[in-house]
């Protein structure tokens, strides 16, 4: 079981996720849940039970796509800036 203070983080990530992926081309989703190498069916899942292990990674991955290192951890700041990295 997570703190509260991870599960903040955790909620944070999911909703900076969704913002990113809004902005981003159809199969984006697909990429960013490869590149932390994990399926989409275990990504799902976890996005539907928060309670579950949340790896880090994820969180690393999402700053390369123009997410706030300092917002994801601490909610302070704005979500986005303007580095993000190249889809591929």
């Amino acid at each position: 079981m997570q703190n509260e203070a991870s599960q903040k983080i955790v909620e944070r990530f999911w909703t900076a996720f969704d913002t990113v992926r809004q902005t981003q081309e159809r199969g984006w989703q697909y990429n960013f849940v490869k590149s932390v190498g994990t399926d989409m069916g275990r990504f799902a899942r976890l996005k539907r039970d928060n309670w579950r292990s949340f790896e880090l990674s994820y969180l690393a991955e999402l700053t390369q796509w123009g997410v706030s290192p300092e917002w994801l951890l601490t909610g302070k700041g704005e979500m986005l800036s303007s580095k993000k990295k190249a889809m591929t």
